[in-house]
């Protein structure tokens, strides 16, 4: 069975996970020169404007499914003492619960800065939110509001705009209507940069993508050129979830392992495939250890109610 599907689905080889190794952690190939654990303090390569915590966890059991957000230091972060840049968000506001996932720039000095208030204002503005939902799909949407604010932030700390960019990937989950009968929930998708979406389906990765933004010839912008602040279009798009499936924003540091990696894809998928799983679970598998993937992972995902087969 395929573990990976970028719209269509594509056999891949399987791996078996190495349980042998010298670690309480979980291993996924070949032991990895940078371990798991941190070998030295972060070190504070300019003045400090917000405590950056190793790892975030947060979940909740909303109406629509169950969520469970997680985010994880890379392995190379950890080794060199820098900050996790990834961040995500998530809020329920009337009619549909909204959630996000920013991956600050690697080379971005304060791009930690970036994602983390990006992720939080984005959630908080139910005017932005607004025209996101009423917006015209496959489209684009206007974040200028959101990218003044991070050059503002920038300036006030004497940086440069580029210094704190960051990747943005959105969805607003909206509520059925009472007297639908429809057994799908959809999702307005708005992404700046190449922060993925992906559904989760009977153990399958599917990656989720603006089929404007794909169409060759079009004048829409290619997401994966550029990040906020310097951009502020994004694409928009719907997709639709049955129950069983799983909505899932990741960073690129999820991303990677995933599609090289057939055993990580896998033990990442089959935690969502009975139920959402318990935070704990989902944090030892995301932080696992995959030769060559050090990046910093962070994954939201919705589960939608029922059983997955």
């Amino acid at each position: 069975m395929s573990e990976f599907s970028q719209g269509s689905a594509a056999s891949v080889l399987l791996e078996t996970p190495n349980l042998e190794a010298k670690s309480d952690y979980l291993v996924f190939g070949p032991d990895a020169r940078l371990g798991p654990i941190p070998k030295k303090p972060v070190e504070r390569q300019f003045r400090s404007f917000e405590t950056v915590r190793d790892t975030a966890i947060d979940w909740l059991d909303d109406k629509l499914g169950s969520l469970r957000a997680v985010s994880v230091r890379g392995h190379i972060h950890r080794y060199l003492g820098e900050v996790r840049q990834d961040n995500f968000a998530f809020a329920r506001r009337g009619n549909y619960l909204v959630l996000a996932v920013a991956d600050g720039v690697g080379s971005a000095q304060a791009s930690h800065l970036g994602s983390a208030v990006v992720s939080r204002l984005v959630v908080e503005d139910e005017a932005l939110l607004n025209a996101i939902a009423s917006a015209k799909t496959p489209g684009e949407v206007e974040l200028r509001d959101i990218s003044t604010t991070l050059r503002a932030i920038a300036a006030e700390h004497g940086l440069d705009e580029s210094d704190v960019s960051t990747t943005l990937t959105l969805a607003i989950v909206f509520d059925k209507p009472v007297d639908s009968t429809s057994a799908e929930t959809f999702v307005m998708l708005a992404q700046i940069g190449d922060s993925p979406a992906f559904k989760i389906s009977a153990g399958e990765w599917i990656e989720l993508r603006c089929p404007a933004a794909a169409t060759s010839g079009s004048d829409l912008i290619d997401n994966s050129v550029e990040p906020l602040p310097g951009r502020h279009t994004a694409s928009v798009w719907v997709e639709a979830f049955r129950e069983g499936e799983t909505l899932a924003l990741v960073s690129d540091g999820v991303e990677d392992p995933v599609k090289s990696n057939s055993a990580y894809a896998r033990a990442l998928a089959d935690l969502w495939r009975q139920t959402a799983p318990a935070p704990a679970d989902l944090l030892k598998v995301l932080d696992a250890t995959v030769k060559s993937f050090d990046d910093d992972r962070t994954i939201i995902g919705v589960r939608f109610g029922g059983r997955d087969s």
